[in-house]
């Protein structure tokens, strides 16, 4: 459809014909004051909308807010106004432009005529938005040479007769070049373009004319000496391969060609969903740290509550951050299983944004969860009694007790292992939480930590604005950290030598205390003297999900769901691997309630004192 929101704007305000007018922002923003509000309303009730006089309209130059272009009529954008850009650097281009805000119950009625007057001729229809659709004529086309271009001019008729709307159409052997066809002849105009033509017409357009080469694609391209499509044709498909991976190589070599095998789907899958919220003032954040915590909690929960009404799951969360000088980045990661709850969703999220600089003011935040499947056909999570990384697990080890389980290289999952001791070991640590109560520690970035902690032994972990490391002295307290009990001691010893690490001497032991919804995210435990020294852990409590990826941040991690008693020990080549545990769900135990302690043992500096 051409300038859809426009145009159907148009039809209602038919004086503005010809005008450059904006479409975009909200009411109250639009309209200058009350009374310009009120003056229309009672012109479209008393009069009718097309009786309102130019003079009652609000202009751009007048605009206050943060909001932006949903569309522009071809007179505005004559004056480089489009779609996405804000509102206030619009009105410095084209400050005379009439601004409207969307009306979108209008719009979405508009929409329905229009498709149902298409499908009345072609019933092969794939709904790709509000204003845009794929229809499948290949059996109509049979009928003569130019029944495609003849097919065509009826649909335009049609939906005109339904709509009073104009709309432009291209004709071609498949979606990717009758998508590219129909912008040729913009508006109300027709594109026929034959197989033996399409090579002629798109080679001279530019990459980013193909959909799906966006801005960095077309500048890799660029900077490779493929800045045509014609140029682009002739790159080797290894080339291709080698710069942008098997998938997307075989991807641009095909669409440079003019291929595309997609057939039209009158029922088409979500691929992902999101939300997305404008600030109404940019945002820090460090000094409002709260404000976007909160933003981020409540895209998780809307995201959260759009999947579970569509009964689907993902598997890649994503973060869009849009900062005030309008730059935008977006990062994601995959997830070893799909999900569909809020904290999930939040916490990925929450490690996205580690990898995003922050050190400008944030203007958008938006959450998104891809790779979608339907929850009915997706296993959740397994069951206590089958806990393991399935597809990393050599069921072949065997060591010690013969119950453990490699997860990977030098990383070894003890199933109950810690179970016979769990009351003791609860009541021990009860004990010192008295004496040394946890607190939510302060990352370097000026974040608190979602769970609380505090450590026992010789040397305790301690985190600030001044970074992490192993302090002799509780800093809350100014006293040295308290002795780790002999049962402690033992148990860590025990573990970590079934898991094959003797002489293991661990000086600290950190406790970690957390409560529903608390994770941890993905992380290195880089401040310890040795690291080929193994890090034991205990869990007690309710059950959680426990990452275990590679070197990378950005790898996939594996999940293995700890229950009480359970203990996980790594070391060796799989030392310094991306770890950390998911939010802890709702749930009641009979020992610690609605609660989950983690014990973990490292040799923090007791290899420097064996030396000393």
């Amino acid at each position: 459809m051409d300038a859809f929101f426009a145009s159907v704007t148009l039809l209602r305000y038919p004086q503005l014909k010809g005008l450059p007018v904006v479409i975009g922002g909200s009411k109250a923003s639009v309209f200058g004051s009350q009374v310009d509000a009120e003056s229309i309303s009672t012109h479209v009730h008393l009069a009718g909308p097309e009786t309102i006089p130019l003079d009652a309209f609000a202009r751009l130059r007048d605009y206050r807010g943060r909001g932006v272009i949903t569309t522009a009529t071809y007179e505005a954008r004559q004056f480089g106004v489009g779609s996405a850009m804000g509102l206030q650097r619009a009105a410095s281009l084209c400050p005379q432009a009439i601004l409207l805000p969307v009306d979108f119950a209008v719009v979405k009625d508009y929409s329905n005529r229009f498709k149902a007057a298409v499908r009345e001729l072609a019933p092969i229809m794939e709904d790709r938005g509000i204003d845009e659709v794929f229809v499948d004529i290949s059996e109509q086309a049979l009928a003569a040479e130019d029944a495609g271009e003849a097919i065509a001019a009826e649909l335009k008729q049609l939906i005109f007769d339904a709509t009073g709307l104009t709309c432009s159409i291209g004709v071609a052997p498949n979606k990717l070049i009758a998508k590219m066809a129909s912008e040729f002849n913009k508006p109300n105009g027709i594109c026929l373009l034959r197989a033996e033509e399409v090579a002629e017409r798109i080679g001279p357009l530019p990459c980013k004319r193909i959909n799906g080469i966006g801005p960095k694609t077309a500048a890799k391209l660029a900077a490779m000496g493929y800045e045509r499509i014609e140029q682009l044709r002739q790159a080797p498909l290894e080339t291709l391969q080698l710069a942008f991976g098997e998938r997307s190589g075989r991807w641009l070599f095909d669409v440079a060609q003019g291929h595309d095998e997609r057939p039209v789907q009158t029922r088409s899958e979500p691929v992902s969903m999101s939300r997305e919220t404008t600030f109404s003032r940019d945002l820090s954040a460090k000094e409002d740290r709260a404000e976007l915590s909160q933003a981020l909690a409540e895209l998780c929960q809307r995201v959260a509550a759009d999947l579970q009404r569509k009964g689907r799951v993902g598997r890649c969360i994503s973060i869009k951050i849009r900062y005030a000088d309008f730059r935008s980045v977006t990062r994601d990661q995959t997830i070893t299983d799909s999900c569909d709850d809020a904290e999930t969703i939040r916490y990925w999220a929450r490690q996205c944004l580690k990898r995003v600089a922050l050190d400008q003011r944030i203007r958008l935040l938006g959450v998104k969860v891809g790779q979608l499947s339907k929850a009915d056909d997706v296993v959740r999570d397994v069951a206590p009694a089958q806990l393991s990384f399935l597809d990393l697990i050599d069921d072949s080890a065997s060591i010690g007790s013969g119950l453990a389980q490699v997860f990977a290289p030098g990383a070894i999952y003890l199933p109950r292992a810690a179970l016979a001791n769990a009351a003791e070991l609860w009541q021990e640590t009860q004990r010192l939480l008295a004496l040394t109560p946890t607190r939510h520690s302060m990352t370097k970035r000026g974040f608190y930590m979602a769970s609380a902690l505090t450590a026992v032994g010789s040397w305790g972990w301690v985190s600030d604005h001044k970074g992490y490391r192993y302090e002799a002295f509780n800093p809350e307290t100014g006293l040295p950290w308290p002795a780790m009990p002999e049962l402690f001691f033992q148990l860590a010893q025990r573990f970590a030598a079934e898991a094959g690490y003797s002489n293991f001497q661990p000086d600290s032991c950190v406790i970690n205390d957390y409560v529903v919804g608390a994770g941890m995210g993905l992380h290195q435990d880089r401040d310890e003297a040795d690291f080929q020294a193994p890090i034991v852990s205990i869990s007690l409590g309710l059950p959680i999900s426990f990452q275990f990826g590679g070197k990378a941040r950005q790898d996939t991690p594996h999940r293995l769901l700890l229950s009480h008693g359970d203990v996980v020990v790594w070391g060796g080549e799989s030392r310094l691997n991306f770890h950390g545990v998911l939010p802890l769900k709702a749930g009641y135990h009979q020992l610690l309630g609605a609660r989950r302690i983690n014990l973990t043992f490292r040799m923090a500096c007791a290899h420097i004192n064996a030396s000393m």
